[in-house]
């Protein structure tokens, strides 16, 4: 948690005490692979799925999708 802001710290604090159905799918809306497409990829550009390649966030997920990096 160091080098976190005090609200990012609160988030993964309230994250970690609640492990309810409703919570855990309010969290993959955040972190999901569909997420991550948008907000990495897609944050600045309207249309952007229909315009960028693929390449450029079927590889962010696929290094996401390997044992070591859940690992960590």
């Amino acid at each position: 948690m160091d080098g976190l802001t005090p609200a990012r710290q609160t988030f993964f604090k309230a994250a970690n005490k609640d492990s309810s159905k409703q919570k855990l799918e309010q969290l993959y809306t955040l972190i999901g692979e569909q997420a991550i497409a948008n907000n990495q990829n897609f944050r600045d550009m309207q249309g952007a799925s229909e315009k960028m390649s693929t390449d450029s966030w079927s590889h962010d997920l696929h290094f996401l999708h390997n044992e070591k990096a859940r690992l960590i």
